[in-house]
């Protein structure tokens, strides 16, 4: 290449090197970004459930659960009981589809949780209008690594995939949602992407306050009180499907 920006450089104007695009070309529109850096923790625990700001450094051979910056949220349940978060999230547009994905760690996936399928609800998304409720869910069973999602009937599940989480690593998921049609379109765990096959949302018809409601929840096994730490936690929308 002629002098100026190197072949692996994106550059915003003029010609891009092949292979990569500008950065305005593949922005995608965020409702919300929360990297936990602010001393504010923004979301709401149930009774039972502490949350905390964690800065806790990589110790050989567990990593950091820190992604980015220098803290993450610590979710602490109570043994033998559930830990429940919320984030609430006001849209201000209209929305055709939904994205939420963000970093998850934990140390000790095979103890410190119950062996029911829902026992690990790493999303639970309901997007609510003045008059409809969508929701959808992800479940995970760390005793067998199975992953399950919510049907449209609301109170079971379909397993769709079997995925061992590593107590010595980070993990990612990000799913994404149809809202025009009302279809879970695919899930991402770890680099691994499923494609969901007419997998509708459950919805139900009632009055609402329009708003996003965002869920994390876990059962505590009997003997160990289970913690999960979360970074950079991100709500996209109206992105290609």
């Amino acid at each position: 290449m002629a002098r100026g920006a190197p072949d692996y450089m994106v550059v915003t104007g003029g010609r891009t090197p092949e292979l990569y695009t500008t950065y305005s070309q593949i922005q995608i529109p965020i409702m919300l970004l929360d990297d936990f850096e602010t001393t504010v923790i923004k979301w709401t625990p149930s009774s039972l459930t502490t949350l905390s700001l964690d800065s806790t450094p990589a110790s050989y051979p567990n990593p950091s659960p820190v992604i980015s910056g220098d803290k993450c949220l610590k979710i602490t349940g109570t043994a033998d009981l559930e830990a429940t978060v919320f984030r609430f999230v006001a849209p201000t547009e209209v929305l055709t589809n939904i994205g939420v994905s963000f970093y998850f760690y934990c140390n000790d996936w095979k103890n410190m949780f119950k062996t029911f399928e829902t026992a690990v609800t790493l999303i639970s998304v309901a997007v609510m209008s003045s008059s409809l409720n969508k929701d959808f869910r992800i479940y995970y069973q760390p005793s067998t690594h199975k992953w399950y999602y919510s049907n449209d009937i609301g109170d079971t599940t379909v397993e769709f995939a079997t995925i061992v989480l590593d107590d010595t690593r980070t993990n990612y998921i990000k799913l994404l949602l149809d809202l025009v049609n009302n279809k879970a379109l695919w899930i991402i765990i770890n680099g691994i992407k499923f494609n969901f096959t007419d997998v509708s949302l459950y919805v139900t018809s009632g009055t609402y306050t329009p708003v996003v409601q965002l869920v994390i929840a876990f059962t505590s096994s009997t003997s160990k009180a289970g913690v999960i730490y979360i970074d950079d936690y991100k709500v996209t929308y109206n992105e290609p499907g």
